[in-house]
């Protein structure tokens, strides 16, 4: 008998072991009681087999901004079958389980990271552009490090990164509302997560009077030509903050010859903040992109910016995973925000003149993973009219995602 539900909490070290085989860390000794703890019941699922655990799956309660605005997210993690078990489809069963649980949540949208994109692509999340590791001279910050000597307006301060929760999710949550997208927030974060992400890490901070103006979580390892500075994340307000915050980093140089920003953008003009920009810089990009699907597509368009007036119509026809979804959508703006409401889907017959969407498309618009032409040559979208084809350029462009929170 297979059964699926979510564990209760005599079984949590039981899930943390599917998850320490699948993942090649498994070893004689329990599970660290601070990990058993941090099990959250509401989150983990299980699906059993003549009543033992052989497949796990866990979905994390975060927010996330998409084109500004947070929204509710369900962060797929900790995906694990023992290997006896695969191949019989207990995942594509997990997935449909954990999907409702994000609907019933109010979890708009929903992300994750792949151990393989074609898999999840079948259940219709999107790749977004890659991430990367850029590595590069850290003298490239030496004009912004050297604007420092003869300032009395700004101050640098620097803590150890684990003192500096608190701080860290009240700035990230007022400089990236109305510009952040794809960025993973989690407000409600542990302190024992927080203290795992940064261990060894300093919070480095630029102000400008008493007010704060850049954040970098980074940390320092071997000096000179063997010195490396890595960035684990970084966030500043305006370009007066980022250029300080550079120039913070920047003031390293005489002791630290290369810098290594952990995760960075492919679509991101990162090398024309340099202040010397024909130095040359590495880019690799990273496994494991950011994919992303929506959960509940009303939601996930109400409130999103609306640089231009109109209405217009599109039939969401298909999700196999998340079914509540199909129907078709007036969607329109007012006071500058988008609305969107639901309506059944009208039989074939009736639906001519009404642009056609299937749940990757949705997804791939909403997130601005790539260009309306292209949804249409993939035939995720079709029968556009000149009308919706301009509202959907002003209101939903490409857009950059970038998230280095990994998870």
């Amino acid at each position: 008998m297979v059964e699926i539900r979510k564990i209760r909490e005599e079984e949590r070290a039981e899930y943390l072991e599917v998850g320490r085989y699948v993942f090649n860390n498994w070893t004689n000794e329990p599970p660290d009681e601070e990990w058993v703890e941090g099990v959250d019941v509401d989150c983990a699922f299980g699906l059993f087999v003549e009543g033992k655990l052989a497949a796990r799956m866990y979905n994390r309660s975060y927010k996330q901004f998409v084109r500004g605005v947070l929204r509710p997210m369900g962060g797929l993690a900790g995906v694990g079958t023992y290997p006896e078990h695969r191949g019989k489809g207990y995942a594509r069963e997990l997935l449909t389980a954990v999907l409702a649980d994000m609907r019933d949540k109010g979890q708009a949208v929903g992300s994750l990271h792949p151990f393989r994109e074609s898999f999840y692509g079948k259940y219709d999340y999107v790749v977004t552009p890659p991430r990367g590791k850029a590595r590069f001279p850290l003298v490239v910050w030496r004009d912004q490090a050297a604007e420092w000597q003869e300032e009395t307006e700004w101050r640098v301060t620097r803590a150890p990164a684990v003192d500096c929760l608190p701080l860290w999710t009240e700035f990230v949550a007022d400089v990236g509302a109305g510009i952040y997208h794809g960025y993973v927030y989690y407000p409600e974060q542990p302190a024992t997560v927080w203290a795992r992400e940064t261990k060894d890490e300093l919070m480095g901070m630029v102000w400008r009077g008493d007010e704060l103006m850049g954040m970098v979580r980074y940390k320092t390892n071997g000096f000179m030509a063997d010195g490396v500075l890595t960035i684990s994340e970084m966030h500043w307000r305006g370009k007066a903050g980022r250029e300080k915050l550079f120039g913070f980093l920047g003031m390293h140089a005489e002791a630290i010859q290369t810098v290594e920003w952990k995760d960075v953008s492919m679509m991101s003009p990162f090398t024309q903040w340099f202040g010397q920009p024909r130095i040359p810089a590495g880019f690799e990009i990273r496994d494991h992109p950011l994919m992303v699907r929506l959960t509940l597509v009303a939601e996930a368009l109400t409130g999103l910016p609306a640089v231009m007036a109109g209405e217009c119509y599109f039939d969401l026809v298909e999700d196999m995973y998340c079914p509540w979804n199909v129907g078709r959508y007036r969607v329109w703006a007012e006071g500058g925000r988008l609305k969107a409401e639901q309506a059944p889907l009208p039989p074939v017959a009736e639906r001519g003149g009404v642009m056609g969407v299937t749940a990757k498309g949705v997804a791939a618009l909403v997130y601005g993973t790539m260009s309306l032409a292209e949804l249409e040559y993939r035939e995720w979208v079709w029968q556009i009219d000149d009308e919706t084809g301009l509202l959907l350029h002003n209101w939903l462009p490409e857009r950059v995602v970038y998230n280095p929170v990994f998870f």
